[in-house]
């Protein structure tokens, strides 16, 4: 997915450089476009966080002999034992693919199906960096934001920097 918007971008880049077009217009993005590039921003977010979040716990004894044999298991179905490195160790990529299944299949070994295969990652990964970046703006950036226009107000009032303000008290604070 990610060498494909690789490639529209690319192609887009080349389009444009065929045809001789100020520079305004070359950075102009079509919607398709800015939609992709946020699809792959929440992507790129939501597998990450899945990654860290859901499969960076360890797993029991009783999971790891499940996912050897799973591991081993695709690799006979592939037909070839040497394409997986070393089956005997697990990685966490093994543990996505154990519990989430490859992108292409609309089944996992465990987990309901919304959580599994291609539902998982292309609807769930990109809807969970989505979540996570407008809880982020909500609670993080935006009080911030509201600090910083009262701050602005007060300097707009009172003619002294707030910051500068600030800090003269927190000293008159400290040598009381």
């Amino acid at each position: 997915m990610f060498w494909f918007c690789v490639a529209l971008i690319g192609s887009y880049i080349f389009f444009i450089w065929l045809a001789p077009v100020s520079i305004e217009r070359f950075f102009e993005f079509s919607l398709f476009f800015k939609f992709l590039i946020a699809y792959l921003v929440f992507f790129i977010l939501g597998f990450t966080l899945v990654l860290v979040v859901d499969l960076g716990t360890d797993s029991s004894d009783e999971d790891r002999e499940k996912i050897l044999e799973y591991k081993e298991q695709r690799a006979r179905l592939k037909g070839n034992l040497m394409m997986f490195h070393k089956l005997e160790t697990i990685t966490v990529f093994d543990k996505l693919i154990f519990k989430h299944g490859s992108p292409l299949e609309f089944e996992s070994n465990i987990g309901h199906p919304i959580m599994s295969g291609t539902l998982f990652y292309f609807v769930y990964c990109p809807f969970t960096g989505f979540m996570f970046l407008s809880c982020a703006l909500f609670f993080i950036f935006f009080p911030l934001m509201i600090i910083g226009g009262i701050l602005l107000i007060f300097e707009e009032e009172f003619g002294i920097p707030a910051f500068t303000y600030i800090l003269e008290k927190i000293y008159w604070l400290i040598n009381l």
